[in-house]
C-alpha cells in the first residue's frame, strides 16, 4: 500500500513538471511568435521607408527630365528654367497633380500657344479641367486649345471653353476623354459650315442624351455640316435647324424636325450660359481627402526637387544610398522569411504533443 501510494505522488509529479513545461513551451512560443513579428514590421518599415525616398527621388528626376523636354520648346538658360520648373511643378501640388504629370501637360501647352502667351494661365485652367473631368491633362490640353485654333478664338477664351464642354457633359452623354478623341470628327466641319461653337456643343449634347454614341454623334453632325456648307453656303441667313430640315439626311432630318428642334435649341440655350461651370466642377472634384493626399505627395516631389537642384552630387549620393539600403532589405527580408513562417505554422499546432517533443529536442 505504501509503494502504491509513493507511486501516485510520483506520477503527481510527473503530470505537475509535465504541465510546467508544457506553459513554458506555450510561453517560449508566444515569445517566438512576438519577436519574430516585431521583427518583420521592422523590416518592412524600413523597406517602405526606402520604398518612399526612391520612389519621391525618382519622381523628382522625372520631373526634370520632362521640363528639359519642355525647354526644347522654351530654350531658357540653366537658372531661368530652374524657376520655372518650379513655378510649374508648385502649381501640380496647388492643385493636386504630380509635378511630372504637370510638365507633360506644359510641353503640350508649349507646343500649341505662341511665345506671347500666359503659358502658365493656360495651364492652370487646363489644370483644373482635367482634374473636373478625370482626363488626362495632355489630352484636355488638346481639346480646350483645339477648339481655341480651329474657331480663332483669343487665348482668353479658353475658360469659356472649358465651361461650355461641362455643361455639355452634364446634360449629354459624352466624357472630355470621349470628346478630344472625336472632336477632330467634326470641329473642321462646324467652323466650315460657320456654325458657332455653342451651338455645335448644344447638339452634340442633344444627340447624345437621345442615346447616340459620342463617335456616331461627331460623325452624324460632320456630314450634316458638310451638307450645309456644300449646298447652302451662301444662304447664311437660313438658321441651322432650316438648314439641318432641308438637307434632311441620316438621322439629322428625324432629330431637328418639329418638336424636337425647340429640344435641341434648349440644349442649345443651356450651354451658351455656361459661365463658372468648370470652377464648380472643380470644386467639387477635389472636396476630398484624396485631393489633399494628392497635393502632399506631389509637394514631396518638389521637396525632392529642390534637395536636388540645391546639390546634385550629394542627392545623387543619396539615390545611390536608397538603392543599397534597398538591396539590403529586401536580403534580409528574404533571409528571414522561411524562418518567420515556419515559426508561424508552428504556432498553429498550439499545445500538441508534436510541437512540444520539437521545442524540447
Amino acid at each position: 500500500r505504501k509503494a502504491t501510494t509513493q507511486a501516485e505522488q510520483a506520477e503527481l509529479r510527473l503530470a505537475k513538471q509535465k504541465d510546467n513545461l508544457s506553459k513554458k513551451n506555450l510561453s517560449l512560443r508566444d515569445s517566438i511568435v512576438q519577436a519574430t513579428t516585431k521583427s518583420w514590421l521592422y523590416i518592412k518599415a524600413i523597406s517602405a521607408l526606402t520604398e518612399s525616398f526612391a520612389s519621391g527621388s525618382k519622381e523628382a528626376v522625372n520631373f526634370q527630365r520632362d521640363m528639359s523636354q519642355v525647354n526644347t520648346l522654351t530654350n531658357f538658360n540653366k537658372d531661368d528654367l530652374k524657376s520655372y520648373s518650379k513655378e510649374v511643378g508648385n502649381l501640380g501640388v496647388e492643385m493636386g497633380k504630380m509635378p511630372s504629370e504637370m510638365a507633360k501637360g506644359m510641353y503640350t501647352v508649349q507646343s500649341i500657344v505662341d511665345e506671347s502667351a500666359d503659358s502658365m494661365w493656360v495651364l492652370r485652367e487646363a489644370t483644373k479641367a482635367s482634374i473636373a473631368s478625370n482626363t488626362g491633362l495632355s489630352d484636355t490640353v488638346d481639346t480646350g486649345m483645339g477648339i481655341i485654333n480651329a474657331y480663332g478664338f483669343e487665348i482668353s477664351d479658353l475658360t469659356r471653353v472649358y465651361d461650355t464642354m461641362f455643361t455639355t457633359f452634364d446634360i449629354g452623354n459624352v466624357t472630355m476623354e470621349e470628346l478630344s478623341q472625336h472632336l477632330g470628327n467634326v470641329v473642321s466641319s462646324a467652323v466650315k459650315a460657320k456654325v458657332p461653337f455653342e451651338t455645335f456643343m448644344g447638339q452634340l449634347a442633344f444627340l447624345t442624351a437621345r442615346g447616340m454614341k459620342t463617335a456616331e454623334a461627331t460623325t452624324a453632325l460632320a456630314r450634316g455640316y458638310d451638307a450645309i456648307y456644300e449646298e447652302y453656303e451662301h444662304t447664311s441667313k437660313i438658321s441651322l435647324v432650316q438648314k439641318l430640315r432641308l438637307q434632311g439626311r441620316a438621322g439629322l432630318k428625324r432629330t431637328f424636325m418639329s418638336q424636337e428642334a425647340g429640344e435641341a435649341q434648349q440644349a442649345i440655350d443651356k450651354v451658351s450660359n455656361s459661365l463658372g461651370k468648370t470652377e464648380t466642377a472643380y470644386n467639387n472634384a477635389t472636396d476630398n481627402i484624396s485631393t489633399e493626399i494628392a497635393k502632399t505627395k506631389a509637394s514631396i516631389v518638389m521637396d525632392f526637387n529642390d534637395m536636388i537642384t540645391s546639390n546634385e552630387t550629394l542627392i545623387r549620393f543619396f539615390i545611390k544610398l536608397g538603392k543599397v539600403v534597398g538591396i539590403i532589405a529586401t536580403g534580409i527580408v528574404e533571409a528571414f522569411k522561411t524562418p518567420i513562417d515556419l515559426f508561424f505554422k508552428l504556432a498553429t499546432f498550439g499545445q500538441t504533443t508534436g510541437f512540444q517533443d520539437w521545442l524540447i529536442k
